[in-house]
């Protein structure tokens, strides 16, 4: 849903989003997206999270 869109982008800079196109209606995809867009990272406790994972990718 939107909330969870939002979410994934602000607390864990989130790149990738799939929508379930069998189980979610057009206007929902809409909300959902439009959500994600609008979303920006926000750093602070959250960066410690994407730090760690960065670590562990190189």
């Amino acid at each position: 849903n939107e909330d969870i869109a939002r979410l994934a982008r602000q607390h864990n800079d989130a790149n990738v989003l799939a929508l379930p196109a069998r189980f979610m209606s057009d206007d929902e995809a809409g909300k959902v997206l439009k959500a994600w867009f609008a979303a920006d990272f926000e750093g602070g406790r959250h960066a410690k999270r994407v730090e760690k994972i960065t670590e562990i990718e190189s």
